[in-house]
């Protein structure tokens, strides 16, 4: 993405957008635990935030609505572990008390954000859809052919 313009149109979700922050701000946790730790936690760190993108840029590119839905709560559910690890980290002290304190702020937006996208999904689906919340930013269409 070098003109910064989206490619695919999930990129253009806004809990897509949001998810991709927090992802990047986990990572650099990671990055600070122990070498103990490296192989452990570090590594479900990475793979939960990885999960978190990934299924809702997956879910983003189904076309049926149970799947759409299905994969933002398998997103949701990656979020909450990523809450999990991030308690871990607090309590066995590696990470600054500072830089751990902001990620539940952003990881309960988030979760809301995510939320907020199922719902609107399921308005839409019945008819009742009402203005688009923080999460559905841009609604995916099919790649250009």
């Amino acid at each position: 993405m070098s003109d910064g313009a989206p490619q695919f149109p999930f990129e253009s979700l806004e809990v897509y957008q949001l998810a991709r922050t927090f992802r990047r701000r986990v990572y650099k946790l990671a990055e600070c635990l122990p070498d103990v730790e490296r192989f452990n936690l570090a590594a479900q760190i990475r793979s939960a935030a990885r999960s978190l993108t990934n299924n809702i840029a997956e879910g983003s590119g189904r076309y049926g609505f149970r799947d759409r839905v299905k994969f933002m709560h398998q997103a949701r559910g990656s979020l909450t572990e990523l809450m999990d690890d991030i308690v871990i980290c607090e309590d066995q002290g590696y990470a600054q008390p500072d830089h751990l304190a902001t990620l539940r702020p952003g990881a309960v937006h988030l979760y809301r954000a995510i939320s907020a996208y199922v719902r609107y999904l399921r308005e839409k689906r019945t008819g009742t859809e009402k203005p688009k919340p923080a999460g559905a930013a841009a609604e995916p269409e099919a790649p250009a052919r």
